[in-house]
């Protein structure tokens, strides 16, 4: 866990999740680390399922699959990463297709969670929103 920073507006993680053990407590690391309404931005790549994958950049993913594997990772499944986000206290959880088997994942870290603010840390602004 990180210590003496934060909350961030923004953390980014790409390519990340898939190689690491334990998925749940990065992403609630993540999440604690973010401000009220703080985004998580991923980039990762995801299973399509072969009657879907009509592009040949996505059925190469599922080839690329066995090469993870034997380094002892997996792409995820679109519903297993919602469904993490979801567990770590993510919500408004929006899937963007990069192509070729690249997705970009955006969450909002839930703002009724007590103690996103850092125990009352000033706020920095956010720039020109």
């Amino acid at each position: 866990p990180m210590r003496d920073s934060g909350p961030f507006d923004i953390a980014y993680l790409g390519e990340v999740l898939y190689g690491v053990k334990d998925k749940l407590r990065v992403l609630r690391n993540v999440a604690r680390s973010l401000a009220r309404d703080g985004v998580l931005v991923l980039a990762e790549g995801l299973v399509v399922p072969a009657r879907k994958a009509a592009d040949p950049a996505a059925r190469l993913v599922g080839v690329m699959g066995l090469d993870f594997a034997l380094q002892g990772s997996r792409f995820f499944e679109r519903s297993e990463l919602e469904g993490l986000l979801r567990e770590a206290d993510f919500h408004r959880v929006r899937f963007h297709d990069a192509g070729g088997g690249l997705w970009f994942v955006v969450a909002t870290a839930d703002s009724k969670r007590s103690g996103s603010e850092r125990g009352g840390a000033a706020r920095h602004p956010r720039g020109d929103r």
